[in-house]
């Protein structure tokens, strides 16, 4: 009568395939995260109106943004303006001084989720401006 135990052969014929297997998983789960990450400065930067509220922000090259409740306000009466910076897929505001509706240094961090290049979500992880909080901003690039 034959044993019904795996032979060594086979137990490595096993883990030989559930390796290989193991291995295609891990090399589509990295694909799948490498273009997750690939959010870039130029990705973010630009002028985009807030899909819920209207508002407006502008997100510039050289670090500086401003938020305000028309486009002409950008420029003219920004409520919030500061710095920023983008970290693989997470976006911080940092308020200055300058703002009307945050305190200096008030940080707010958001994961960035491309939808396609005019349009993006921002998901916010905290926020220590109640103001500028909200949960998502669904933005949309203007022209």
């Amino acid at each position: 009568m034959r044993s019904r135990e795996p032979t060594a052969t086979a137990v490595n014929r096993i883990r030989g395939s559930a390796g290989i297997l193991g291995m295609i998983a891990l090399m589509t789960l990295g694909a799948a995260c490498t273009e997750l990450d690939e959010i870039t400065v130029e990705d973010v930067t630009g002028t985009w109106r807030n899909q819920e509220f209207g508002s407006f922000s502008q997100v510039n090259e050289d670090g500086i943004y401003r938020i305000a409740g028309t486009i002409e306000g950008l420029e003219e009466r920004p409520l919030d303006i500061g710095q920023w910076t983008l970290e693989g897929l997470l976006f911080t505001y940092i308020s200055s001084d300058e703002s009307a509706v945050c305190s200096a240094g008030d940080r707010g961090i958001y994961g960035v989720e491309l939808i396609d290049e005019n349009r993006q979500r921002h998901v916010r992880q905290e926020d220590e401006c109640s103001t500028r909080s909200t949960h998502t901003l669904n933005l949309e690039r203007v022209p």
